[in-house]
């Protein structure tokens, strides 16, 4: 397992601040501890991050920006981050509290935009009541429409949103975004699996993301004008 050390250079000795790395693939662990009052190092931080299989070096730009960055961190003296503390720490909640403040803020943005919003050129002349924006149909209605229901391509960009920011509940926070029943969410990306807009993560696991058709789908169904009027929020096709 590749790993590695790294300090500010501009120290002539040993500074007090010191970060070592430690590849566990497909994570990078990184340590930084510092040397107290008494002689003695502790702990300060310890933080992972993704780097796949095939990882690439820690750049110099990386190392400059968290040295600084550990320099203000705070500390108490002689207290720091001991492994007993981190085998007790609650990482999928952790996580899940990620996601659900997430979705959140994303919900307090989509109340907080101007009702008057800019539309495209293609769907300007499109009335509200065509778009029956006040509406979601119900579970039975969307499936009865199955791939010519407008509902379940919204729901399931919505639901491929909420996955990208965290895999915990995404159904659930995707009925809560949208005030919706959580049957209406799971009607709908039953549609959209069966009609290959949504990607699948593997049998009986939640997420995915729009295809390609799924995408196309999207916008014949005039989803973006929707997806802003609606919720507030904007869409940005992803990047390949």
């Amino acid at each position: 397992m590749k790993a590695g050390i790294f300090y500010s250079k501009a120290s002539k000795s040993m500074p007090s601040d010191l970060i070592t790395w430690h590849d566990r693939l497909p994570l990078r662990i990184f340590i930084h501890s510092r040397e107290m009052s008494d002689g003695s190092r502790s702990i300060i931080s310890l933080t992972s991050q993704f780097v796949g299989q095939k990882p690439v070096k820690v750049s110099e730009e990386e190392k400059n920006l968290r040295i600084k960055l550990a320099t203000h961190s705070p500390s108490v003296e002689n207290k720091g981050v001991t492994s007993l503390q981190m085998r007790n720490l609650p990482i999928g909640q952790i996580l899940e509290e990620h996601s659900e403040m997430i979705a959140s803020n994303l919900q307090r943005i989509g109340k907080n935009q101007n009702p008057e919003i800019s539309l495209v050129t293609q769907i300007q002349s499109v009335s509200k009541e065509r778009l029956k924006l006040n509406k979601i149909d119900t579970p039975s209605e969307i499936a009865q429409l199955g791939a010519n229901s407008g509902d379940a391509i919204l729901i399931s960009m919505i639901y491929a949103l909420m996955y990208s920011t965290g895999p915990s509940k995404v159904a659930k926070r995707t009925a809560d975004f949208m005030q919706i029943d959580l049957e209406t969410v799971r009607t709908a990306v039953r549609i959209a699996r069966r009609n290959e807009w949504l990607t699948s993560e593997g049998h009986g696991k939640s997420g995915g993301f729009l295809t390609e058709k799924g995408v196309k789908t999207f916008l014949q169904f005039n989803g973006p004008y929707r997806l802003n009027k609606l919720y507030g929020l904007q869409y940005t096709k992803r990047k390949k």
